[in-house]
């Protein structure tokens, strides 16, 4: 089947080129009349495949795969998170850029804490199915178990995770740049997996 119409554009691999992409993307797309639930959804997989590229992309970089948790009004949220930044200091925060629709979004602003759990080879169907490419019967959190804790729930099998409060939420382009501040810290040596050039690995904890 031939395509009807087809687009290519090629731009540098910086994050602020994130929003040009997204844009591009629905302005594309406008002809066709999409809904606005549909026109979310295809920004955010386009925000996620550049941000994967831009992360991602280069041989001597890994990124880690990790797992947003929070405690919702009615029920826990989480998300498949790949833009992760920890920032040394006193104290120590974690960053993070996620879709503002998400029901973890939400979560995060209802409760003010969370949990990043990085993921380990043996999870690669629950990243998928926090970020919505794999089926999940009965909804993520059915996938693995979880444990409970003051900041949020995680997945039992992480070794690696952290516990923080939010101490803002901002709009940068078309995502929302969670800043938290580290109050608990657990690291495993266990190996981590990581997604490279599209694909998931497992590598080792250094």
């Amino acid at each position: 089947m031939k395509a009807e119409n087809s687009a290519k554009i090629q731009f540098d691999s910086l994050s602020a080129n994130e929003a040009f992409a997204r844009g591009a993307a629905a302005a594309f797309l406008a002809r066709y009349d999409p809904t606005v639930p549909q026109l979310a959804d295809i920004k955010t997989a386009v925000s996620e495949a550049v941000t994967n590229c831009i992360v991602h992309a280069y041989p001597d970089r890994i990124g880690p795969v990790t797992l947003w948790c929070a405690e919702g009004r009615r029920r826990p949220a989480g998300l498949t998170v790949s833009s992760v930044l920890v920032a040394a200091g006193e104290p120590a925060r974690v960053l993070g850029l996620i879709d503002p629709d998400s029901d973890l979004a939400d979560a995060l602003a209802a409760s003010g804490r969370f949990t990043v759990s990085v993921l380990g080879p043996e999870s690669r169907r629950l990243a998928d199915a926090f970020n919505g490419t794999d089926p999940a019967p009965g909804g993520p959190f059915a996938q693995a178990s979880f444990e409970p804790t003051p900041w949020g729930p995680r997945p039992a099998a992480s070794e690696s995770w952290v516990g923080a409060e939010v101490e803002s939420i901002e709009e940068v382009g078309w995502s929302a740049l969670v800043r938290g501040v580290i109050a608990e810290v657990a690291v495993g040596d266990a190996d981590v997996l990581a997604h490279i050039r599209g694909r998931y690995r497992a590598v080792g904890p250094d």
